[in-house]
């Protein structure tokens, strides 16, 4: 029987193996993403709200992308039908599409939360279930 360390490690393993295959630009804004939740990931964080807020994260995104919009070219105004032939191009509310780097931005930024929320949670469970690091 595996320890509950051994399958922390193991999802460990199995996640920098997937992030392997990002693509380029999600490779470069990962280390960004992950500095930012590095600073949230303490004890009664908004990180592990039960319902994170839009607006902490929002704000966590206009960091991160403050931090890298440099290294990726403008995305241009399209009109809505090209956005409708694109498919891949969401038009905001106003008519502007939306920048393509600051939406996977968005993306990378909740899907790490989440990984990060799930290993709290399990840490915690163990913790109070008393399961030590050993799984004894």
């Amino acid at each position: 029987m595996r320890t509950f360390m051994e399958e922390m490690r193991e999802e460990e393993r199995e996640l920098r193996k997937l992030r392997s295959m990002f693509p380029d630009a999600a490779k470069l804004l990962l280390p960004y993403v992950e500095e930012e939740c590095d600073k949230m990931e303490y004890e009664g964080s908004p990180m592990f709200d039960e319902y994170p807020d839009r607006t902490t994260i929002y704000r966590l995104e206009e960091r991160i992308y403050g931090q890298v919009k440099d290294r990726f070219p403008e995305e241009p105004e399209r009109k809505p039908e090209e956005i409708l032939a694109l498919q891949y191009l969401a038009a905001a509310p106003d008519g502007f599409c939306r920048n393509l780097a600051r939406d996977m931005t968005r993306v990378l930024l909740l899907q790490e939360m989440h990984h990060r929320r799930r290993r709290h949670a399990a840490v915690r469970g163990a913790a109070l279930s008393g399961t030590s690091e050993d799984g004894k």
